[in-house]
């Protein structure tokens, strides 16, 4: 039985993800560059962007998709039937379709982070709560942990404080003529992407 008022929250949150992932789908590889002499409309859209919208609606799909797990979990133990053969099948499912969407149509891709991120989790379903607060809260320390070090490497290391490209700018345009230079490219970019989103999860979203 479907839960109509977490669908309804559900298409919410896909709305979104869709506002905040629409600049890259004009150019996937360099994603959407401001002008030299800002727009209004830019700037408008940056500030509603960062109140709004980056950040929460990924969270309330989270949410939903960890909400979606306990809600199969339950149904499971009604009708008596193993969770974790029912919940593996449908997530090595996830797992492809979110491969084949982030390598052939979207690189941002967010179902193969479910898939593995529910892969994890999937053994702690039956854990009693007090030791599900304790590993949420450990998971919590470590995660924020990795990815603090982790981007202060990246800082140091790639310069990830560096202007971005702006247009009229002859890097944007290169990277703009890379990307519109053949579906073939795409694909060859948008694999690396999902590979390395495959080699760098355990650091990032798995948390």
């Amino acid at each position: 039985m479907r839960i109509h008022s977490i669908d309804a929250v559900r298409g919410l949150a896909i709305l979104g993800i869709l506002f905040m992932n629409i600049t890259f789908h004009q150019n996937g590889y360099a994603n959407y560059a401001f002008f030299e002499e800002p727009l209004l409309s830019d700037t408008v859209i940056s500030l509603f962007n960062t109140l709004f919208l980056d950040g929460r609606f990924r969270s309330l799909f989270c949410l939903l998709f960890g909400a979606g797990l306990a809600i199969q979990f339950e149904a499971c133990e009604k009708r008596g039937q193993h969770f974790l053969d029912f919940s593996q099948a449908r997530l090595k499912w996830l797992f492809v379709f979110g491969l084949l969407h982030g390598v052939f149509i979207f690189s941002g891709d967010i179902l193969l982070y479910y898939s593995l991120c529910a892969f994890f989790i999937l053994k702690h379903f039956t854990l009693p709560q007090d030791e599900l607060k304790k590993k949420s809260i450990h998971y919590l320390i470590v995660g924020s942990a990795i990815m603090l070090v982790g981007g202060l490497v990246m800082a140091f290391v790639f310069d990830m404080g560096a202007e971005l490209p702006t247009r009229p700018n002859e890097t944007f345009n290169e990277e703009v003529a890379l990307w519109q230079s053949g579906y073939l490219t795409q694909l060859g970019i948008q694999a690396s992407f999902m590979l390395s989103t495959v080699i760098v999860a355990p650091f990032t979203m798995l948390w």
